[in-house]
């Protein structure tokens, strides 16, 4: 049986590098690139961090049980 996807990228720039926390967020959310990054950003800079760093994804996950 094919496997079939579809490749989705929501940087606005169609960048891949870097930022991969923050597609991957969006695209589950189905939320803009823009609006996680700067949920995000408001979490790293609380914590004296950058948005992708774990420390700020976990807390911005934390609002899904496990």
């Amino acid at each position: 049986m094919p496997v079939f996807y579809k490749k989705v990228n929501v940087n606005p720039f169609n960048l891949e590098t870097g930022d991969c926390v923050i597609r991957a967020i969006a695209n589950a959310e189905d939320k803009s690139w823009y609006e996680v990054f700067d949920e995000l950003t408001k979490i790293a800079r609380r914590k004296g961090s950058v948005p992708t760093y774990k420390d700020a994804y976990e807390e911005y996950l934390s609002k899904y049980p496990t």
